[in-house]
């Protein structure tokens, strides 16, 4: 519209040109409508000039404006172009962690690989050194059992050989008593054997002998009472056939220096009853302890080593109790006449000894189960190191990756 202002300038002037010089004066008319056109230009005028100061400031608004986009954007790019820098140098960074700690993970892979091969190489190794120690330890008690059994049947045939002596000590006495009731034996009995019994005779061959050929000699002097010399002949017989025989090797073991030299023996029958109570009750208490520990055995078919341990360990003692009883009463039988006072027979040396090893059998046990589960507690306490150590690094790993997306939000949320 404003385009086409100065054309109609250019012909209204034409035209009022061509009419002032063509033409006569104009009428009124003419004038009016002239002055109209004037007033119109004018008004055109105006408004051209108003809307060309409008365009200007415009036009100045409009390149003020894309200047300032212009450095906005300029500032922007600047500032992305540094983060951008940034974020590249951080990747980096990030990246050279990651490998290191691939790498970390490789090796920490291995060394427990090469570790778990160990353990179970070893757990396999002490598996089978248990189970031949068990083996064995069974082998063990399979020959204890059988030389428990042993002991007992000669424990029995011991027995047994005790009640006979205790039945031949009696013999000899009724005999001691019947010779005593003779006036002259009592007459014609030496003096300088005073302490000499009946039962040093009976475990000495020449003291019997010589009480044997002192008897007969004084039933030959009494030849008229012929009822007492029968009674005489029917005690020796007796007496030869209750004789003792000598002890066994085994037997010979268990007796002190005194029961090896039985021409010494003083009188102790109040001793001898005595023993041979204690050791009747003795025997008394193992058959019934053996008898609860059959029923014990009965009752549990398959008891445990510890037990079996302990049980063990009883029968050992009251055999040891059995033998001491024994070779008490034994003692007592073939004792001498002199004492041996503060003396260790070698069966005493003997049960010292198998107590010292069972102790140190005992501590050596306690000393390896003391460091087996010292050795259990590190082997623990190593693998438990570790799995800390590999929550560690996946915990680091984990804040890393926590870390780095948050950065990457911020980031996103930035440029947004």
């Amino acid at each position: 519209m404003y385009c086409f202002l100065p054309v109609l300038k250019i012909d209204i002037n034409f035209i009022v040109s061509k009419v002032k010089f063509n033409f006569p004066p104009p009428p009124p008319v003419v004038y009016e409508h002239r002055s109209r056109l004037e007033k119109s230009l004018q008004k055109e005028r105006l408004e051209h000039k108003k809307a060309k100061e409008d365009f200007l400031v415009y036009k100045l608004e409009a390149q003020e404006t894309l200047n300032k986009g212009r450095q906005d954007s300029n500032s922007r790019y600047s500032a992305l172009n540094v983060q951008h820098q940034m974020l590249k140098s951080q990747h980096e960074e990030l990246k050279k962690q990651h490998s290191d700690l691939e790498e970390d993970h490789r090796k920490q892979g291995e060394d427990f690989t090469r570790t778990f091969n160990d353990h179970k190489q070893k757990y396999l190794q002490l598996q089978q050194e248990k189970e031949q120690e068990l083996s064995k330890l069974k082998e063990t008690i399979y020959n204890l059992r059988e030389e428990n059994r042993q002991l007992r049947k000669a424990h029995q045939d011991i027995h047994t050989q005790l009640q006979d002596v205790k039945t031949q000590v009696a013999e000899y006495k009724q005999l001691k008593e019947t010779l005593n009731r003779i006036p002259s034996f009592r007459k014609f009995e030496p003096a300088e054997p005073q302490n000499v019994t009946f039962t040093q005779m009976a475990h000495s061959p020449q003291g019997y002998n010589t009480a044997r050929e002192k008897s007969v000699g004084e039933l030959q002097e009494l030849s008229r009472n012929s009822e007492v010399r029968q009674k005489h002949e029917a005690m020796s017989r007796r007496t030869e056939e209750a004789k003792p025989s000598p002890p066994t090797h085994k037997e010979a073991e268990f007796q002190t220096p005194a029961e090896q030299n039985p021409q010494e023996v003083e009188p102790r029958e109040p001793e001898e009853h005595q023993v041979e109570e204690e050791h009747r009750k003795a025997l008394e208490e193992e058959e019934m302890e053996q008898v609860g520990q059959a029923e014990h055995l009965e009752e549990e078919h398959d008891p445990s080593p510890e037990e079996q341990d302990r049980e063990w360990k009883e029968q050992q003692e009251q055999k040891e109790a059995a033998r001491l009883l024994e070779g008490h009463a034994q003692a007592e039988v073939y004792s001498s006449a002199r004492p041996v006072t503060n003396f260790r027979s070698p069966y005493e040396e003997q049960l010292e000894q198998q107590r010292l090893a069972a102790r140190r059998d005992e501590e050596a046990q306690r000393l390896w189960e003391h460091q087996e589960a010292l050795h259990q507690q590190r082997l623990q306490e190593h693998l438990l190191r570790q799995q800390q150590q590999q929550l560690l690094v996946r915990e680091t790993a984990q804040r890393k990756q926590a870390e780095h997306e948050e950065g990457r939000q911020q980031q996103q949320k930035q440029l947004r």
